[in-house]
């Protein structure tokens, strides 16, 4: 019995406090301070290289027969291929 009272008092109040779909909410950011992401690097600077597309902040440990490799502040793991 208490459970369904419980039941009939509670749901009546999920639903009262549900949004409605035509409800919208709106963000806005302000500011100016410089976003702490990573600027996007040119990878394509030395094309005898294959190198990941991450970004890690230190120092990586890459498979064998790659290197770790820095590009501005990021570390990322790079093969240097062999011309024949």
């Amino acid at each position: 019995m208490r459970f369904t009272l419980a039941t009939l008092l509670f749901v009546p109040a999920l639903i009262a406090a549900a949004p409605t779909p035509d409800e919208r909410v709106v963000i806005m950011v302000e500011g100016n301070t410089p976003s702490k992401a990573p600027k996007a690097y040119d990878f394509s600077s030395k094309p005898s290289d294959i190198c990941l597309k991450i970004c890690a902040p230190q120092t990586m440990s890459c498979p064998d027969g790659w290197e770790s490799r820095k590009f501005d502040s990021c570390y990322t793991c790079c093969l240097t291929e062999q011309k024949d």
